[in-house]
């Protein structure tokens, strides 16, 4: 064999190298920009949900504010009329 012609297969076996190099980063540039947008995505669904849960948990403790707030007007409601009604009296003979 030749050296020009191994020179050209050495050639050949580089520029198949090349290009097999090329698709492969390629194919690892499209993966990361594929794993980089369900990061993002997962990233935005786990905010989402955590103020989705902080928001709930705010209308829960407001919802038992105020029940809290009408059982205390309750009782002093009960409290009021306790102390504002008569007590019937026994009348002895």
């Amino acid at each position: 064999m030749s050296a020009n012609v191994l020179d050209r297969d050495i050639a050949k076996i580089n520029a198949e190298t090349a290009v097999q190099k090329t698709e492969r980063d390629s194919e690892k540039a499209r993966a990361e920009a594929t794993l980089a947008t369900r990061k993002a995505t997962f990233n935005r669904d786990v905010n989402i949900s955590q103020i989705e849960a902080t928001r709930a948990t705010e209308a829960r403790d407001e919802e038992l504010r105020r029940d809290v707030e009408v059982k205390r007007a309750q009782t002093e409601l009960e409290r009021l009329v306790r102390i504002h009604t008569p007590t019937p009296r026994l009348i002895q003979f």
